[in-house]
C-alpha cells in the first residue's frame, strides 16, 4: 500500500474591521485632570483607571464619561482607563416567579456583549504580538543569512 494521505491545513485569517474600544490610554501633560471614558459600562466598578501601571481610585466622577483627578498625574504619566465587565457572575439575579423588566434583560445582554468585546481585544493585542514576533523572526533570519552568505 502507498503513503497516506496527506492533510493540508490552510488557514486564512481574514481581516474585520470591527473595533470596539474598551480601553483607552492617555499620556499626562502635567496638567490635564480630567479624561474621557470612552466606551459604555454596567457599573463604575466596571471601570479601572491605572496609572504607570498602578490601579487608583483617586478620581472621581464628574460625568458618566468624565474622571477628575484631585491633581492631575505627572508628566509623562501613563493614563489607562478599561473596562473589566465580570465574567464569573450575572449583573442580574433572577427569581422564581419574578416579572421580567425590558431594562434588567437588556443589561444581563449587555454584560455579554461587554465580556465578548473585551475577550476580542484581548485576542486582537495577542494576534498584534504573535505578529511582531513573527516579524522580527524573519528579520533576524533574514540578518543571519545575509551574513553567512557575506553580504
Amino acid at each position: 500500500m502507498g503513503q497516506p494521505p496527506h492533510l493540508i491545513l490552510i488557514i486564512r485569517k481574514e481581516e474585520t474591521n470591527i473595533a470596539v474600544t474598551t480601553e483607552t490610554t492617555y499620556i499626562s501633560n502635567g496638567t490635564t485632570t480630567q479624561y474621557n471614558i470612552p466606551f459604555e459600562y454596567l457599573a463604575k466598578a466596571h471601570v479601572h483607571v491605572v496609572v504607570n501601571g498602578e490601579e487608583t481610585d483617586q478620581y472621581q466622577y464628574i460625568t458618566p464619561y468624565r474622571i477628575q483627578f484631585a491633581d492631575p498625574p505627572f508628566t509623562g504619566s501613563r493614563i489607562t482607563i478599561k473596562r473589566k465587565t465580570p465574567y464569573d457572575k450575572s449583573h442580574i439575579t433572577w427569581q422564581d416567579g419574578s416579572v421580567l423588566i425590558a431594562d434588567d434583560l437588556n443589561a444581563q445582554t449587555l454584560q455579554n456583549l461587554y465580556i465578548t468585546q473585551e475577550n476580542l481585544n484581548r485576542i486582537s493585542i495577542i494576534e498584534q504580538r504573535i505578529t511582531d514576533t513573527l516579524d522580527t523572526a524573519e528579520q533576524i533570519e533574514e540578518s543571519l543569512q545575509r551574513y553567512s552568505q557575506g553580504t
